[in-house]
């Protein structure tokens, strides 16, 4: 759920911040539209699991290790 509201919100952030950068120094207009896209989907998407990490398994934390219960005799 995080995925789809912070990809759009980095994609306007980014396409806001490049038409500032154009309009105060002039550089090609079209080129923040694809930053803005990469920065959105890379940010959607996550490959690399920099924003959301993923989550633990709960179903072997639930499970105690067999050591432990060796131990325990």
């Amino acid at each position: 759920m995080k995925r789809l509201v912070a990809g759009p919100l980095w994609f306007i952030s980014f396409a806001l911040m490049y038409e500032l950068i154009w309009s105060l120094t002039g550089v090609p207009r079209g080129i923040g539209t694809v930053v803005a896209l990469a920065v959105g989907l890379t940010v959607w998407i996550d490959p690399m699991h920099w924003f959301w990490p993923v989550a633990p398994d709960r179903s072997s934390a639930a499970r105690p290790s067999p050591t432990l219960q060796a131990s325990a005799k």
